[in-house]
């Protein structure tokens, strides 16, 4: 990857400035030497204060050069990192808090959004509480479309058979759906989901929070109970 690349870059060139050092004393100590022989001690203090403040120089360079790729490792391996833990799961859910309450597991369930159809919940339900949402399923159902059939234009009586016949198949359906057994796999789906949706809502009841369908319909927005209200007036 980059990062190792610049990395060892680095180590190169840490190496590197070793290597002259050393070579520059080997240098350096033949050029005493050779002064040395020659009595002249001025020559060589002034040459070996250019070459001090030539090298101190280079080597700052080079520092402020290795301090820079160092910051621009560590910004990316930042970005890197706040990018592993942001779910990428489209459309995500307008979060207008200060931080995430959610954890990764209900996030993506959010990020799902208000048109995601769940595995049967009611499958891994009481077998009360199945008859019982049958039952409201069917009255409900059954209600709607005798008002509409009844009603104008059409205007078919009451007492007509067709209502008992469109009753029994709508029961004979919703208990079919309702008592169908899942396979394993979605049974663990379902108790999964089920688990996630039930922490999500303790979330938004303990920190009164409110959840709420955007204007434009395919993702969710969660706030502050009270700022949500304080908006709307």
């Amino acid at each position: 990857t980059k990062r190792q690349w610049l990395n060892h870059s680095l180590n190169i060139y840490e190496i590197k400035i070793q290597e002259y050092e050393q070579q520059y004393q080997n240098e350096f100590i033949q050029l005493e030497s050779l002064f040395s022989n020659n009595n002249d001690t001025t020559m060589l203090n002034n040459i070996k204060e250019y070459i001090n403040n030539r090298i101190n120089r280079l080597k700052k360079d080079i520092y402020d050069k290795m301090a820079s790729f160092r910051k621009i490792i560590l910004q990316n391996r930042q970005r890197s990192s706040s990018t592993k833990n942001t779910i990428g799961v489209s459309p995500e859910p307008y979060l207008d808090l200060i931080s995430n309450p959610f954890n990764k597991s209900q996030w993506n369930y959010l990020s799902f959004g208000p048109s995601y159809i769940r595995v049967n919940q009611s499958a891994i339900r009481p077998k009360c509480q199945q008859e019982t949402e049958i039952k409201n399923q069917h009255k409900d159902i059954y209600s709607k479309v005798e008002n509409h059939l009844t009603g104008h234009p059409h205007l078919i009586p009451r007492n007509n058979p067709i209502f008992k016949q469109y009753s029994d198949h709508l029961l004979d359906y919703l208990n079919q759906s309702y008592f169908t057994p899942l396979s394993y796999k979605d049974q663990l789906i379902s108790r999964e989901q089920a688990q996630i949706l039930g922490s999500i809502r303790r979330i938004i009841q303990n920190m009164n929070l409110i959840i709420r369908v955007t204007d434009k319909g395919n993702n969710f927005y969660i706030g502050s109970a009270i700022e949500f209200e304080k908006k709307a007036q």
